[in-house]
């Protein structure tokens, strides 16, 4: 994971760029009748994108309904003979370590929430010391990836609106993955550890296929794992079974001590869209 960090860095940035993070103000309208049903601890989800469609995210955190800056009920004016507008409330708050980045839309979702107007709302917020455009990663058709991010050296895609944190290079995305499985044998669903709460991060590449940390990750016993690309040579030793073609399975027992953790089914993101090499723009 660190060796891949370092070859982005090394590769990707093709000009010096400063990174920064603020805390930034935001709004959102929503229909004041249907808010009415969210109650007291009601979770929302604020999600920010550099894009009108909010198909490129940067940044997502939650905040209790209880903790929000401000919920306003607004007078709208009535045109004579106009069409009566919605009962409108105007949500305020204020998300923290926001990654500079110009210009910002928001989409908030939860309980009772329905938008007045796009769900996507262009917010006039900007960000003290932004360096102004934001650095992304495209493909050679100049297909956007994402926004990369420079202090942590991933590319931010969007599998239909979900963040995820993926590592790549200008020759195309790494190959290589490592699952766990409740049977002895590596057989039956892929799972993967808990990972971060609000983005979920990319576990590896197998061809065309993304994997990533799952949304919901119970309680779970695990009793054996695998990993890839490995050659049938290296695959030796007590407990190892060499899988056709390039996987490596530890079994239990012999190699894999079973473990209760936090483990769920890997989710998948098609990324056979993107064509290497990959290349940095600012935007």
């Amino acid at each position: 994971m660190i060796r891949y960090r370092l070859l982005l860095l090394a590769t990707l940035m093709l000009a010096p760029v400063t990174a920064s993070a603020a805390d930034v103000p935001v709004s959102y309208d929503v229909d004041a009748v249907a808010l009415k049903v969210a109650v007291s601890g009601t979770p929302l989800t604020f999600q920010l994108y550099t894009d009108a469609s909010c198909t490129a995210p940067v940044h997502a955190e939650a905040i209790a309904i209880d903790d929000v800056t401000r919920i306003a009920i607004l007078k709208r004016f009535r045109a004579r003979n106009g069409l009566k507008p919605p009962k409108t409330a105007e949500i305020r708050a204020t998300l923290t370590n926001v990654p500079a980045a110009t210009p910002l839309y928001l989409q908030v979702t939860g309980t009772g929430i329905t938008p007045v107007g796009v769900a996507c709302q262009v917010q006039q917020a900007t960000i003290a010391g932004s360096p102004g455009p934001a650095l992304v990663v495209k493909d050679a058709n100049g297909t956007l990836l994402g926004p990369l991010d420079i202090a942590a050296g991933t590319v931010t895609l969007s599998d239909g609106g979900t963040p995820v944190a993926a590592f790549a290079l200008p020759s195309g995305f790494a190959q290589g993955t490592a699952f766990y499985y409740t049977s002895t044998d590596c057989s039956g669903t892929k799972l993967t550890l808990q990972g971060f709460v609000w983005l979920r991060t990319a576990i590896g590449f197998d061809g065309t296929t993304l994997y990533y940390t799952p949304a919901s990750t119970p309680s779970t016993t695990l009793n054996s794992s695998d990993y890839s690309p490995e050659i049938a040579g290296n695959c030796t030793g007590s407990g190892k079974v060499f899988v056709p073609p390039d996987r490596c399975c530890c079994t239990s027992p012999g190699c894999f001590t079973p473990l209760v953790t936090n483990a769920g089914a890997a989710s998948t993101l098609d990324v056979s869209g993107f064509v290497p090499p990959f290349h940095t723009e600012l935007q």
